[in-house]
């Protein structure tokens, strides 16, 4: 079970940029690798940087490790492993060219490298972040050092104490959650191996050939309406551990239950085939649910609300697109709810988010061909940008990375004690889970207008469930 402890809040100090410099590959890039084709996929994407920061406490018992000259070392090892590591991943060391977003030029332009230094420790920190959120923005790397253009960003932020952040920037036209974590999770590999001993490591490859499936296109460049809240949006972290997930299924279960026996009555139902939700279903219902209850107390009325799920599309086609394809490869399907066309009970919505995706995927595994899946995914992101454009309805847009290993990242100096996404695309509405360290409980991020955001931290169900959300 995970540790819920509340601590106290104590003041945090400036962090502090010390340098940024330009990481290239540690290898050229062969002639024939210096253009990578962008997929259609890699064009529909947002033009945004996706934010990852992991903590890392000071695990090492070297002595001094945590002196000017440690913290030399690491940033050492770090470089050394990062540009071991980019010449597998050469795309992340170039910039887009100048063709429409059809490829990267990969001239070893190199990944921006930020180190920095903060004046407290580690647990300070770690105690006060989690309940505000804002502290996050010092630690996500910035421009600079004609870096603007950089597909990747890191920023190394040691404490104190010697532990440290390391916030991962990656350019979402190029890769998406796969690919982020895969690569980052190399990186710790290439880190964690080459500190100890100077064997080679075995690196996970990744294939770079997803635009032969599904080639760039000429795109229509329509106008797409901007999400634009109506207050400044604020972020709240909330925990579900697996207690509280438990109870939540077993009342969806229940409820299911109940509705399936009365229908079996009039319909033939087999009211014996038991409704299990998942725990990301369950979990993005009861967060989608209390989005919705708060802008009905706001507005006066029950409003149409929609969310989007995102899936991998990685093994789940009949194209034969290899499983470990570097860059973009997900379908972000949305889900509408309609006042008197849904209740506001939550196996409801639990049904709703399950239907709408089970009728997703009869299109992508059953899709015979490349142009069936990317129409389908053209379809759905034109339905999601309609609806950001109706002040009608509420567009709450979720994204998870749940059952990516993100907590096995070991750099050679202990698992991070804690991840949380950054910002994505600027500060939309919307909510992100992730899985806890101990793997048993979710945590998400809520970033919701400061109008709407205290009706839905104070609404009874989510102080019931989320009560025990502490570090």
């Amino acid at each position: 079970m995970c540790d819920t402890t509340k601590f106290n809040r104590k003041p945090l100090q400036h962090v502090e940029v010390l340098t940024k410099k330009l990481v290239k590959p540690s290898s050229p890039t062969p002639n024939h690798l210096q253009n990578y084709k962008l997929s259609s996929f890699d064009q529909l994407t947002p033009r945004s940087l996706v934010h990852l920061v992991y903590f890392y406490e000071n695990n090492d018992s070297c002595k001094g490790n945590h002196d000017e000259a440690g913290v030399v070392q690491r940033h050492e090892i770090l470089q050394i492993s990062l540009a071991e590591t980019l010449s597998h991943f050469r795309p992340l060391a170039g910039r887009i060219s100048n063709d429409g977003r059809r490829s990267v030029d990969c001239q070893d332009q190199g990944a921006l490298y930020i180190e920095a230094k903060v004046n407290c420790q580690l647990n300070q920190f770690l105690n006060q972040a989690y309940e505000d959120v804002e502290l996050l923005a010092d630690f996500i790397p910035d421009g600079g050092l004609n870096g603007d253009g950089a597909l990747l960003k890191v920023q190394v932020t040691f404490f104190l104490c010697g532990g440290f952040a390391l916030t991962c920037s990656i350019s979402h036209t190029v890769a998406d959650g796969f690919t982020g974590c895969t690569f980052f999770d190399e990186w710790a590999k290439m880190c964690g191996h080459g500190k100890d001993n100077n064997n080679i490591c075995d690196i996970k490859c990744l294939s770079f050939n997803l635009a032969a499936t599904f080639p760039s296109r000429d795109l229509p460049a329509v106008p797409r309406p901007v999400l634009r809240p109506s207050a400044k949006v604020v972020s709240k972290l909330l925990l579900f551990d697996e207690f509280a997930i438990k109870s939540l299924k077993n009342k969806v279960i229940e409820a299911t239950k109940s509705s399936t026996t009365i229908a079996a009555l009039h319909d033939d139902i087999d009211a014996s085939v038991e409704f299990r939700p998942s725990r990301l279903e369950v979990v993005t219902a009861f967060i989608w649910r209390g989005l919705i209850r708060a802008a009905q107390k706001r507005h006066g009325y029950l409003r149409a609300s929609m969310t989007a799920i995102s899936v991998n599309l990685r093994g789940k086609t009949a194209l034969g697109i290899e499983d470990n394809s570097f860059g973009n490869l997900f379908v972000a399907v949305p889900i509408k709810f309609i006042p008197d066309e849904t209740k506001m009970e939550l196996h409801h919505f639990v049904q709703l988010i399950r239907t709408t995706l089970q009728e997703a995927r009869t299109v992508y595994t059953k899709a015979s061909s490349a142009d069936e899946i990317f129409l389908m995914v053209q379809k759905f992101q034109d339905q999601v940008q309609k609806e950001l454009g109706d002040k009608e309805v509420d567009t709450r847009l979720s994204t998870s990375l749940r059952r990516f290993p993100l907590y096995g990242a070991d750099f050679g100096w202990g698992k991070p004690s804690w991840i949380i996404l950054g910002n994505v695309g600027g500060r939309p509405e919307m909510f992100c889970l992730l899985d806890t360290k101990c793997g048993t409980g979710v945590e998400v991020r809520v970033n919701l207008n400061e109008v709407e955001m205290p009706i839905f931290e104070s609404d009874p169900e989510i102080v019931s469930v989320t009560s025990v959300a502490a570090r």
